[in-house]
């Protein structure tokens, strides 16, 4: 990131290695912590409770679980990491964010771009007073549910552990 003028630019390059690392370590630590039990190395229950749920939404007991989890886990963050996080969020929500500034602002291409990075300034500064908090646990959130439906847990062999690492790979390439 560069600033110039008391402004941060941040250069495509720089946004595709924040993404990229987000997905690559950040990502696949919380799937990793959301599949195994930390203790036996065995898959977690609750991947197995939610894998049966399809697109049905979980019963209020699971999703309460699985908030727990997300919260946790961003609790247990670093500053960089979080960081990468929110960088990711940005990319992945960008239309919603793009669509929100547009109808909030004239159109002008250089006050417009401003007007954007303005806001992701400042859900960088605030997050849990801007949106960029509760917006990040919710796409975590619908992020675990799924990659917990990618599987069918029905039995649990070799295959399940080898299938889990295949679309653990998936999710967190770049």
């Amino acid at each position: 990131m560069i600033s110039i003028d008391e402004k941060l630019y941040v250069t495509k390059e720089i946004n595709e290695i924040l993404i990229s690392y987000a997905k690559d370590k950040v990502l696949r630590k919380l799937f990793i912590g959301f599949s195994f039990d930390d203790k036996t190395g065995e898959i977690s229950q609750l991947i197995q409770d939610l894998s049966f749920c399809y697109d049905e939404n979980p019963s209020t007991e699971l999703q309460l679980e699985l908030f727990t989890v997300v919260s946790n886990f961003l609790r247990t963050l670093n500053k960089k990491e979080t960081l990468a996080l929110y960088f990711w969020l940005f990319d992945e929500k960008y239309d919603y964010y793009f669509a929100k500034v547009e109808n909030e602002t004239e159109w002008c291409e250089d006050s417009f771009s401003e007007e954007l990075g303005k806001l992701f300034a400042y859900m960088l500064e605030r997050p849990n007073e801007s949106e960029a908090r509760a917006d990040l646990e919710k796409l975590l959130y619908s992020y675990l549910i799924s990659f917990a439906s990618e599987h069918d847990l029905a039995i649990i062999d070799q295959c399940s552990f080898e299938h889990l690492e295949y679309i653990l790979d998936a999710y967190c390439s770049h």
